[in-house]
């Protein structure tokens, strides 16, 4: 089967291919709506947001001139500690090509499993070669040391 894939799109897995992402991101997105997330555009742009913190950064960025250098995340793949599970982390975006950059609130960081939920997050990020930025609480303090380096 993964020499068909190949052959056919260029890839072992017919999942890595653009047609799947496309696909799973707007099944995702119509998921979501149906479960009664909200994902929005953020002033018709191609970045979407979910929630008030992910709006107040993308706010933060365009009001100090860094909003033009966000995109998009891809996905990640990574395993929690105590389990043998896969899980796959949609972090929220990607900023100059190099940092991949979580939002959270404490309290969604609690109710998605904590810190080590996080830091398994983060080694599959790192893992491939990009930076792991949490903005945790609209404290954009870590963000804000990466625009100094």
């Amino acid at each position: 089967m993964r020499e068909s894939n190949f052959k056919k799109y260029g890839v072992d897995s017919y999942s890595k291919t653009n047609i799947f992402k496309n696909i799973a991101s707007k099944t995702a997105i119509k998921t979501n709506n149906k479960n009664k997330k909200t994902i929005k555009n953020f002033k018709e742009t191609n970045i979407y947001y979910q929630g008030t913190y992910e709006y107040r950064f993308l706010e933060y960025c365009e009001n100090i001139k860094m909003f033009k250098f966000i995109k998009r995340s891809k996905s990640f793949n990574y395993l929690k500690e105590d389990e043998n599970i896969g899980y796959r982390h949609l972090p929220d975006f990607l900023f100059k090509k190099t940092y991949i950059i979580e939002i959270k609130s404490t309290y969604i960081l609690n109710k998605q499993g904590g810190w080590s939920v996080i830091d398994a997050k983060k080694r599959s990020v790192e893992s491939k070669g990009y930076e792991y930025i949490l903005v945790l609480d609209n404290n954009f303090d870590t963000f804000n040391e990466i625009l100094t380096t």
